[in-house]
This record gives structure tokens, sequence and C-alpha cells, in this order.
């Protein structure tokens, strides 16, 4: 599977809505490590469970997040370990409501390509 390859479409592709909204996300050669092996980790989750919601996909990245040793604070800090985002998918702002499934429709869409079926591990 060409899982970096999604993540890196889906990255840009939720760039593109970001931008939309006037909120400066990198492009995916500019994000930081740990970022990128998320994506690819969220990509990966989804190709195990294709019919994943927002919902799920939500509560995946917090524990994910929280078993790290994340905790909930009003901004975002990647060296405290700390995000505004730790909380129920229902307490989220609209915006990364629409990251969710903007990343999810971009994730099922590559996965329905055929050539993105074919194992690369």
């Amino acid at each position: 599977m060409k899982t970096e390859i999604i993540a890196r479409a889906a990255h840009e592709i939720v760039r593109a809505y970001y931008s939309s909204i006037n909120f400066f996300v990198p492009v995916w050669e500019d994000v930081p490590e740990w970022h990128a092996a998320a994506t690819i980790n969220a990509v990966l989750a989804l190709i195990q469970d294709p019919e994943k919601t927002s919902e799920e996909h939500h509560a995946t990245w917090m524990n994910e997040r929280l078993a790290d040793g994340w905790t909930l604070n009003e901004s975002e800090d990647v060296d405290a370990k700390e995000h505004p985002y730790l909380v129920p998918y229902d307490d989220l702002p609209h915006h990364k409501k629409s990251e969710d499934a903007i990343f999810l429709a971009a994730v099922s869409s590559f996965l329905d390509l055929s050539w993105a079926l074919v194992d690369d591990q």
C-alpha cells in the first residue's frame, strides 16, 4: 500500500481546506516528522477499518496522544505534549470536525482506486 502517498495527498487536501478559512498549515515537506508519522498511522488505521467514522477517527487520535502522555491545554505545545483537542468529538470546534471528515473522505477515495491496493510493505 502506498501509505505515504495517500497520507501526503490527504494532508494537502486538508491543508487546502484550512487555507480557505485563513488558517496556516505547512506543506507536507515542512511538517515535523512526528506529524507525518501520525498522518501515516491514521491512513493505516483507515486501511484496517475503512468504515471508521469521524468520531472513531478522533477517538483513536486522542487515545494515542493520551497514551503517549499528552494532556489537555488551551493551546498546542508539542514540546510539553499539550493539545486543545483532547476532548470528546462532540466538543470539537466545527473546523476540526470538518478536518476529520475531509481527511476520511480523502483517504477513502484514494483507497477506492485500484493503484492504491498494491502492497509495498
